[in-house]
């Protein structure tokens, strides 16, 4: 009877967890009787194997990673969130190191199990009750609601998936027309929100310097191509917002070429990072990764371009991405996040100016934005959330900008300024893409 009030208490322990992080968590739990039988038999049948510990410990470690996840993001994780999980590894271990206190609560459930499954004693066999659980599987349809199964369930569904980039090919199209600007100069921001600049009405202390800049600079909200980088940039550099034409016929840095530009681009980031965005941009850029993850580095670059050239430039910044700590210690007033758009303000400014002084047409905007918790406990991004899809967009030093309303819209200007068309050509709906270059987590469409 010890035994068996043994395992009653783990099954207890193992599924009611699951209310614990229901009230502490947006997440969604419903509780049901006939699930929490299932577990209990299971849990009895394990512990009837010489193996029992350790098959019982990795199912705790299923719901400390499940439970864990839910203290990040708000719910369990998809297939889609796990596949980006193995492709992402040490960006993923990265951003929850900074947020360990998140993860506080789930330890504490992974110390609770241990001390009741390492309390347990085998049991007999009982094929008696192996058929009644098969039964009630068999007999009372429901859908498990309990975290770990779902996690187990979706990590054997993210196999499936990939997320693996595609070499694209060039293009040998020619322009038409003259190119409208002997220079053209992009900056592309990292996880960059626009309610933190002043330029979007937030307090001018977080963007000091864009603000004295704000009477040269014009700028809008638009819409990203995809709730995360690996999407919207392959996206924005092939000049598409549909997953299935990455085939480089509209491809800048290529385009570009053909239009006698020098093309450059340039990444505070390390290849680690980058190494699912690169096999867009085509055999007609040498990337330049820095590697540095410091952004003060930029500007630097700016004097080895050859601007009585030609030349199409991309800049990559670090910008705010998480875990928000690549900024240098001057730039320490505020969170860590705000700190972050403190030291993407003074490198801004600093292209800004270049651009301004030598009539280099200059255009930046982000990636896309930032969850930081307010909504419904949610970090990151990878979700279809205003604050993740709508990013700022600043240019000056050309007048087209205007017409944009989204990535897809600037990669269409830019074919103008190339030379390519008189206008651009802008779609009639907008498309934000969810986190998987192959598609399978879906996409929204928006009006103009």
């Amino acid at each position: 009877i010890l035994i068996r009030m043994r395992i009653f208490l783990l099954s207890v322990y193992f599924y009611l967890s699951n209310l614990f992080f229901d009230f502490s968590s947006p997440f969604s739990f419903e509780p049901n009787f006939f699930e929490f039988l299932t577990i209990f038999l299971a849990i009895f049948l394990i512990n009837q194997i010489s193996a029992s510990k350790l098959i019982l410990s990795l199912w705790a470690f299923l719901y400390f990673f499940a439970f864990c996840y839910i203290k990040f993001a708000g719910h369990i994780p998809t297939p889609a969130e796990i596949s980006l999980f193995w492709t992402h590894k040490a960006e993923t271990f990265e951003s929850f190191f900074a947020l360990y206190h998140l993860f506080i609560a789930p330890f504490i459930f992974l110390c609770g199990a241990f001390l009741v499954i390492f309390a347990q004693k085998p049991t007999k066999p009982n094929f008696k009750i192996f058929a009644i659980w098969l039964l009630i599987l068999f007999f009372v349809p429901f859908n498990f609601a309990d975290s770990s199964i779902n996690l187990l369930k979706n990590t054997a569904q993210s196999f499936s998936l990939t997320n693996r980039a595609t070499q694209i090919k060039t293009t040998d199209t020619k322009p038409k027309y003259k190119p409208k600007y002997k220079n053209i100069l992009v900056i592309i921001g990292e996880s960059m929100r626009h309610d933190k600049l002043s330029l979007f009405g937030a307090n001018a202390k977080y963007s000091p310097n864009l603000e004295n800049l704000k009477d040269k600079l014009n700028s809008k909200i638009i819409y990203s191509n995809g709730t995360n980088t690996d999407v919207a940039l392959p996206l924005f550099f092939n000049a598409t917002q549909d997953l299935d034409k990455l085939d480089g016929k509209t491809n800048l840095f290529s385009l570009a070429k053909n239009a006698n530009f020098d093309t450059h681009f340039i990444s505070a980031q390390t290849i680690g990072y980058l190494k699912y965005i690169t096999p867009y941009f085509g055999p007609n850029v040498n990337p330049k990764i820095l590697g540095t993850k410091n952004d003060l580095d930029l500007p630097n670059e700016l004097q080895k371009i050859d601007w009585n050239r030609s030349n199409f430039a991309v800049f990559q910044m670090m910008g705010e991405h998480s875990p928000y700590k690549f900024y240098e210690k001057r730039f320490d007033k505020f969170g860590d996040y705000e700190n972050c758009v403190l030291q993407s303000d003074f490198v801004l400014a600093q292209i800004f100016k270049f651009a301004i002084a030598n009539n280099i047409a200059v255009l930046y905007f982000s990636d896309h934005g930032e969850l930081l918790g307010e909504n419904d406990g949610f970090y990151g991004h990878n979700a279809f959330k205003t604050q993740v899809y709508q990013v700022p967009f600043i240019w000056t030093n050309f007048k087209e900008g205007e017409f944009a309303s989204s990535q897809n819209d600037i990669a269409q200007i830019l074919i103008t300024l190339f030379g390519y068309e008189k206008v651009p050509n802008l779609a009639k709906t907008i498309k934000v893409n969810g986190s998987m270059i192959t598609g399978e987590d879906g996409f929204r469409e928006f009006k103009r």
